[in-house]
């Protein structure tokens, strides 16, 4: 660590009474979605998150181990963000192979490592491969032997409270605690920082106070985290639920008449000032809001008013809207892909085929037909268990056939299946009964894009059918839909990998008066690991904690928590109704980010084996672990009375990271150049030697169409640092001729660099034959550019030397 990151508080009053410039905070305690069963932050979304914080930098320190660094880094890059990879290892004080107990009771603690540089990187995945294969014991586990053989380039932290120091204050050793810092001081130098977290549980501040006293006393440099949990809040759309960041112009949106309008525009903006976080009776989720957002609230007998956030009462109800009913047909032609032909619709041509037996189109089918307990109970099933294929040609690919994949105990009910479909579609499909599933397979185009119009196409984008949303037989199609894809016991529940079917399924079943949950988990297969989403209801209670209206169900509101924010916040306007819905209906006003809380109590549950319900499960509870802005974290700060040295000395080790350095290792690592003339670089002598090469292939200034192309490659090289190679190689060619070895005018993509040929790597020039540049070297191309010459092994050894 530099001197930079060393605190410079000689008095904290005098920090937290001065004026500040407001600058950026980085996040250096961060979990993703590699903290299995934790973190929930998605890598790809992080940064960009990050960057609208106006922060520059964040890193990512997920639990024992670092397996989503590399794509971290990437996505970081991507969004102009610098990347700190790291790790919270779990360590031991004495012998990692040991399995008993310290005199703590604790068999591991936490440590924060981050990787200053290659070196630190290469250090890092040491210590993460020697955690698995030599210190395995519930978790994967290092010591301070490993620490002190591959310390170097690690910044290292006194973590969280689940840190051996944190738990040696609580247990009232601060002497132990003292010592041990000394101790990891000794190991990492200027690199070891004491962590102070902005949490206002009784045992947090216990520790921090203990924590800034030896720092203080010690002139130890000390930064500021917050555990961080990316925030989104979901709103409901015709395509099931999204975060409210997402949500942008065109997007159709639920509104309180129960219909789907679309977003005219989003906008947001950044706030300060209170909010209001409503919780509903029998939900999990919170929902927050600034205090002049407008609510919509009703009476025990059901009238309708809208009130600020700041006005709502415990006695209000909030709303949520019911579908709008009026849809009794389905229309043919809405599902149809162009190529199908129908004459004025009131028939199916039956000419086209496709390959030589298969009639692509089926006559009987009606135009239109209407939506009635058949048909309703077909559409559930399909989209529990119904799947299409596509039968691909040289031109397009045609969805031609449909299946229901059934159990064995299931054949009932493909019989019903069948009668149902050749009723109502003249159309007889087959079943095939296997030894533990049966299907009901049909190879009947117009059925195929009838199905997967209506009910979408794969698992994880299956839906309900707008049709069936707006029509009177919701509850016949929800019956067969938990019947094919669900479970019963005191709660009935589905399970899917479709977030827009999850949420589809929750608006209608509080259409019908039942309230239902949905959870998010990650679920592991032999392919790998995919989201599923449980809703959860129970049909055999009487929804009790809210009452129906023809149009809206009212709901109790169980809390209401005034707090201070600072942050964003989201609005979008809505045509004609100018309202939307999350967990109740509110009006097109500023919206605050939530945190995606639930979830990750939700994955706590999975992690520890137990449930929601239980009172005595591990939870954060009221801890904030969300990501803040520079305000936030500072204004918390200043009244925990922490100094400005906390915030800033986040900066101050970021700027310490070099980051650029973490995979050198896999950039190109070719010889460099070594007949540079003095000051020159290697790019800008190749800019003048192949300057030189056209002149003298021209015997006069090449035209302007070669100046371009020279200075098109000259960009792409110097960007893909390729200009050593290439100065190289033409020194090695250059050798070849001198000594009287014969060569080709070149073979390979190398011909078509207008560069190659002005050094006289190759005599072909490729504006003349129309050769592409890009088929040698491109910022796209995963492998290196390969020159071929056979000779090039009688010059080999008398290059080697000088390279």
């Amino acid at each position: 660590m530099t001197h930079d990151c060393k605190s410079h508080h000689s008095n904290i009053q005098d920090s937290l009474t001065s004026n500040y410039v407001a600058q950026p905070f980085v996040h250096l305690h961060v979990h993703t979605e590699y903290s299995l069963l934790d973190g929930i932050n998605k890598v790809a979304r992080l940064p960009t998150f990050v960057k609208s914080l106006g922060q520059p930098a964040v890193a990512m320190t997920d639990h024992g181990n670092i397996s989503g660094c590399y794509r971290f880094y990437k996505e970081c890059n991507k969004a102009n963000i610098k990347p700190i990879i790291g790790m919270e290892a779990y360590y031991v004080v004495n012998d990692r192979s040991l399995k008993e107990p310290d005199e703590l009771g604790k068999s591991y603690y936490h440590l924060i490592l981050l990787a200053q540089n290659n070196i630190g990187l290469h250090n890092l995945i040491k210590l993460s491969s020697k955690s698995y294969t030599s210190g395995f014991y519930r978790k994967p586990r290092i010591d301070d032997a490993l620490l002190a053989d591959h310390s170097e380039g690690i910044i290292a932290t006194t973590t969280c409270l689940g840190s051996r120091a944190s738990q040696l204050i609580l247990s009232g050793d601060l002497i132990g605690a003292e010592k041990l810092i000394h101790h990891h001081r000794a190991i990492f130098k200027d690199r070891f920082i004491i962590e102070l977290q902005l949490h206002h549980d009784e045992e947090q501040q216990q520790v921090n106070k203990v924590l800034q006293k030896i720092a203080l006393e010690n002139n130890f440099p000390m930064i500021l985290t917050n555990d961080c949990l990316t925030p989104g809040q979901y709103i409901m759309t015709n395509e099931g639920a999204k975060l409210v960041e997402n949500v942008g112009e065109g997007d159709l949106v639920l509104t309180h008449r129960g219909r789907y309008q679309p977003v005219i525009t989003s906008v947001n903006r950044n706030y300060s000032g209170q909010t209001y976080s409503f919780k509903v009776k029998q939900t999990k989720k919170t929902v927050t809001l600034t205090e002049e957002h407008p609510v919509h609230v009703s009476t025990v007998e059901g009238h309708l008013s809208w009130k600020k956030a700041k006005d709502v009462l415990l006695t209000d109800l909030v709303t949520f809207p019911r579908q709008a009913l009026g849809k009794t047909f389905i229309h043919l032609k809405d599902h149809m892909p162009s190529f199908i032909q129908l004459l004025d619709f009131d028939k199916v041509l039956k000419k086209k085929r496709h390959n030589r037996d298969r009639e692509v189109l089926y006559e009987g089918i009606p135009p239109s037909f209407e939506i009635d307990d058949d048909l309703a109970w077909l559409l559930g099933w399909f989209t529990a268990e119904g799947s299409t294929w596509e039968q691909k040609s040289t031109l397009t690919s045609i969805r031609s056939g449909f299946n229901f994949a059934l159990s064995s105990q299931e054949k009932e009910v493909a019989v019903k299946l069948v009668e149902v479909i050749k009723t109502k579609f003249s159309y007889e499909p087959k079943i095939n009964y296997f030894d533990n599933w049966t299907e009901v397979r049909g190879n009947n185009i117009c059925l195929a894009y009838l199905f997967s119009g209506l009910c979408g196409i794969g698992s994880r984008n299956k839906r309900i059918p707008e049709e069936i949303k707006a029509s009177s037989k919701l509850d016949i199609y929800l019956q067969s839909l938990f019947e094919g894809d669900g479970s019963n016991s005191k709660t009935t529940q589905l399970a899917t990998s479709s977030i827009m079917l999850a949420y589809d399924v929750k608006q209608a079943l509080a259409s019908s008066g039942y309230w239902a949950n949905v959870s998010h988990i990650k679920r592991k297969c032999q392919t790998g690991v995919f989201d599923q989403y449980l809703i959860s209801y129970t049909p055999s209670v009487e929804p009790t904690k809210w009452r129906c209206f023809p149009n809206f169900i009212a709901r109790e509101i169980s809390t209401i928590i005034v707090q201070s924010y600072t942050g964003p916040v989201y609005n979008f306007e809505v045509n004609e109704d100018n309202t939307y819905v999350s967990e109740f209906t509110i009006h097109n006003c500023h919206y605050a980010y939530e945190h995606d809380k639930m979830h990750h109590e939700a994955a706590l549950c999975l992690q520890t084996k137990t449930t929601l319900n239980n009172p005595k499960r591990f939870t954060f509870g009221e801890i904030k672990v969300h990501m803040a802005d520079h305000d936030w974290m500072w204004n918390e700060a200043r009244a925990q009375n922490m100094p400005y040295d906390v915030i800033s000395n986040t900066i101050h080790l970021a700027d310490a990271i070099n980051s650029d350095s973490y995979f050198m290792d896999r950039m190109n690592r070719y010889p460099k150049f070594k007949d540079l003339p003095k000051e020159w670089s290697s790019i800008d002598f190749l800019a003048t030697e192949s300057q030189h090469g056209l002149f003298n292939r021209f015997k006069a200034m090449p035209p302007l169409e070669y100046q371009e192309r020279l200075n098109h490659e000259l960009k792409i090289i110097k960007k893909m640092g390729f200009s050593d190679y290439l100065l190289i190689v033409a020194q090695f060619m250059n050798g070849a001729k001198e000594r009287g070895v014969l060569h080709g005018p070149g073979r390979g993509s190398a011909a078509g660099s207008l560069i190659a040929y002005a050094l006289g790597i190759t005599e072909v020039d490729p504006i003349k034959y129309g050769l592409i540049f890009e088929r040698f070297l491109n910022e796209g191309r995963g492998s290196t550019p390969l020159i071929f010459n056979k000779k090039m092994s009688e010059l080999a050894d008398s290059f080697a030397v000088p390279f």
